[in-house]
């Protein structure tokens, strides 16, 4: 018999005690803090015949279910105390005391030398870690903590005294009052499709299999919340996504989580979240989509002159306008909200490799349906992709993007297999005289790649490239639509997008995509009508499709924003983001990597950051090596 092996029914007589004094009861795994049942949350019970078929023949530690107390009208609050890994939680609680006391009340005394202080709650309470300073955790709704009675490795958990838990006080409750669980009404609302279909379980499986583990000392606690939250964006309810982490993911971490603290921070990610539970699901993505559908295609005029216009900026913007009109006038729109704008002519640029046209992809498909692009709203208009080179793999790039999100056809979505020479307005007549025969009127044209759309022009000329996006925008005005242009950076891509600057010049919008492991961020280098200067970075999730021509499978990647849009990236927060993203990162690539985002000139700006975010304890830095903490 090891250290925590105990006799059958060793702990039954405690488990009895604890629910008669009102304790919602389930078993734990002997020598362990995992729950060894599933829906722990719902089958915590004080029924003396379910705890003894629970406890007589199973060496089962306790567990006490901190959402519920006594007859189910109020909930537990437990200070969970901790004094392991540096942290002094004893010193916090000192400190968050001052001159007050806590009441007499419910204490036991943890394996690690910490201390569980236990208060009633009428209003539900969110778990969380360091909630009230370092070491204080709290336990709440959804959580649970191990009882007295239990072992892990040989050492007891010990009641301290025979007091049953007395009512959170006043001036606690204050300073609890912040961190308040949603209530079930937000919980429900909050939930956009059934939680733990099995299509969705499994989806998480498979990225829980390559999910990149938490390290503690390099964003581990961060990470963390970043991957439960990642399971709700597919569906996944918080008590199978804990089950999931627990199984799955939290072997690789270093160290393991405590089962204890992964169920906060797992209940911290999902009572935090802003985005709706299932929002990558097809079925919420596709629900309804009536409501962005529009009937009002007519072209709007962009100042671009028609075939039978002798040319220059003419027709219907040749007039006369006043300051007060101007300002009458509507505001600029978006395709994406503040990233494409809904007409004229935009650039995405990237070096080979870079994914370019999977992010245009992910574009199209999502303005072929509505979907949102993190948190900024789509128009659903209908696509045109016109492509001189990868014809043949575009459907399968499509298809991807399709069965990720459960979506069985996207309607108003074409694809011509040639471009328009923008360098021969004939042949751009031809084009769009075409489009109109087939009665098709795309909100969204992607030319890829814009090169060999160009084939008859020269990349430098200013001439040639102002031509080219003369004809772009006649596309644009005929049609009301954007016109993205897929083209490539220069040999040195901190400059930008390649050849003369007329390009930059001329688009509404440039975003330049790079990518970097298994991410792939889009900067909006110029917006012409919105804030640019943000960067939204995607993940590569590979998606397992079927391949009707070869009767196989394949495994084809699919971009997700992992993020959502905000305002422009200080200096410190932008160093944050990176190390987030890429981990820990020598020095020299972290100061090349941000001259690059901040110019040449601003190696004094960088050494200032680091400094700062050492001093704040956000990052580390040892043998030339950073990392966030």
């Amino acid at each position: 018999m090891t250290k925590d092996d105990k006799p059958a029914g060793n702990t039954l007589a405690q488990a009895l005690k604890l629910a008669e004094q009102g304790f919602h009861i389930f078993p734990v795994g002997s020598g362990e803090k995992k729950p060894a049942i599933k829906g722990w949350q719902e089958q915590a019970t004080r029924d003396a015949i379910q705890i003894t078929k629970w406890f007589e023949q199973k060496n089962h530690n306790i567990g006490i279910y901190t959402g519920k107390f006594g007859d189910g009208s109020t909930s537990l609050v437990v200070l969970d105390i901790d004094m392991k890994n540096g942290k002094n939680g004893e010193a916090s609680l000192k400190s968050l005391c001052e001159n007050r006391s806590l009441p007499e009340t419910m204490l036991s005394r943890t394996p690690s030398g910490g201390r569980h202080i236990l208060f009633t709650s009428e209003t539900q309470l969110r778990s969380g870690v360091d909630k009230l300073g370092q070491g204080i955790d709290i336990r709440g709704t959804g959580g649970y903590i191990v009882a007295p009675g239990s072992t892990i490795d040989g050492k007891p958990y010990r009641a301290i005294g025979d007091v049953p838990p007395a009512p959170v006080p006043s001036w606690l409750m204050e300073k609890l009052a912040t961190k308040r669980a949603k209530s079930k009404t937000e919980l429900t609302t909050r939930n956009a499709v059934s939680a733990d279909k099995p299509h969705n379980i499994e989806r998480a499986r498979d990225y829980l299999k390559d999910a990149a583990p938490a390290i503690q000392g390099r964003g581990g606690d961060n990470h963390t919340i970043v991957v439960a939250n990642r399971l709700g964006d597919f569906g996944v309810g918080p008590e199978k996504a804990y089950e999931l982490l627990l199984e799955i993911w939290n072997t690789r971490c270093v160290p393991k989580w405590d089962a204890e603290d992964l169920m906060v921070k797992v209940n911290s990610a999902y009572d935090s979240r802003e985005s709706a539970i299932g929002c990558l699901t097809g079925e919420y993505q596709f629900s309804d989509v009536s409501h962005l559908i529009s009937n009002d295609n007519r072209p709007v005029d962009h100042g671009i002159a028609s075939k039978n216009t002798a040319g220059g900026r003419l027709s219907a913007n040749m007039k006369l306008y006043t300051i007060a009109e101007m300002l009458n006038s509507p505001p600029s729109s978006f395709l994406i909200d503040g990233l494409l704008p809904e007409t004229g002519v935009a650039v995405l640029a990237g070096q080979s490799g870079d994914m370019k046209t999977f992010l245009a992809v992910c574009l199209a498909c999502s303005v072929a349906t509505g979907m949102k692009i993190g948190n900024r709203t789509t128009k659903q208009k209908s696509v045109l992709i016109m492509l001189n080179e990868g014809q043949s793999g575009i459907g399968l790039r499509v298809k991807g993007w399709m069965d990720y999100f459960d979506h069985q056809e996207l309607g108003a979505f074409r694809i011509m297999k040639s471009t328009p020479d923008l360098m021969q307005s004939g042949s751009v007549e031809k084009y769009i005289d075409f489009i109109e025969k087939e009665r098709a009127c795309p909100g969204l044209v992607i030319i890829d790649t814009f090169s060999k759309a160009t084939v008859n022009g020269d990349d430098n000329n200013a001439n040639d490239m102002t031509k080219a996006f003369v004809n772009a925008y006649r596309i644009a005005d005929k049609f009301g639509a954007l016109v993205l242009l897929i083209d490539h950076l220069g040999k040195d891509s901190k400059r930008g997008v390649r050849g003369s600057s007329a390009k930059y010049g001329a688009a509404d919008m440039v975003g330049l995509v790079k990518k970097i492991g298994d991410y792939v961020q889009l900067k909006v280098d110029k917006q012409k009508e919105a804030e640019d200067g943000f960067t939204l970075t995607f993940s590569r999730m590979m998606q397992t499709i079927e391949n009707s021509s070869s009767g196989g499978e394949l495994r084809m990647p699919v971009l997700l924003p992992m993020q959502e849009f905000g305002p422009v990236l200080s200096q410190n927060e932008w160093v944050l983001s990176k190390l987030e993203l890429d981990g820990e990162t020598p020095r020299m690539d972290l100061l090349s990597e941000f001259k690059e985002e901040y110019g040449d000139g601003k190696t004094r700006n960088f050494k200032s950051v680091i400094s700062r975010l050492k001093e704040q304890g956000k990052i580390t830095e040892e043998n030339g090596l950073i990392w966030k903490n």
